[in-house]
């Protein structure tokens, strides 16, 4: 009788952390998801209406330059 109770309660208390887990990491992939596109969809707005996409912190931006041109203020080697 004991043994299948503590079963029972083994079994009860897993599947509740099991679904409180799932929710937690479904929720932050929902939200990151959501996130994610909606900074794309500003970046291609913002593309499409001529400005300047929105600089990625931490990366350098990119300069189209002809070859053999350097831009003005240029020190690196």
């Amino acid at each position: 009788m004991i043994k299948k109770l503590r079963i029972k309660f083994i079994l009860v208390s897993l599947l509740s952390i099991l679904l409180v887990l799932s929710i937690t990491i479904g929720s932050i992939n929902i939200y990151n998801y959501v996130r994610m596109k909606n900074d794309i969809n500003d970046n291609l707005t913002s593309i499409i209406d001529g400005g300047e996409e929105r600089r990625i912190e931490g990366e350098e931006p990119k300069m189209n330059m002809p070859d053999g041109e350097k831009p003005q203020g240029f020190d690196g080697p």
